[in-house]
């Protein structure tokens, strides 16, 4: 039950948002071929789903595009301040706590 109120959940932030379908990919016979539907939400967010009902579990990933090959010609260095700003603490998390909950 948990998991279909999460989908519910998920699927109503999406409503919200107006999501745009970008791109689709559906089920084919090769089986290394994985059906998805990637969305572009009003805020710039891209949103990828897929599914998989051999196991009653819905899980989230977060990937930040960050890094040089992101990076404008003339900017540089916004990696390195993501970075420190991930992970060097918050007003929650005291300094290089964010390293010690992941190596949990």
């Amino acid at each position: 039950m948990r998991v279909v109120w999460s989908l519910l959940y998920f699927f109503s932030v999406l409503a919200l948002a107006g999501p745009v379908l970008v791109k689709e990919q559906k089920k084919v016979a090769d089986p290394l071929i994985v059906p998805y539907q990637q969305y572009r939400l009003d805020n710039g967010l891209t949103v990828i789903l897929t599914q998989d009902h051999s196991d009653p579990l819905v899980h989230v990933a977060v990937h930040y595009r960050v890094g040089l090959e992101e990076e404008a010609p003339g900017q540089s260095g916004l990696a390195h301040l993501f970075e420190h700003m991930m992970f060097q603490g918050s007003a929650h998390v005291g300094e290089e706590g964010h390293n010690r909950l992941l190596q949990q």
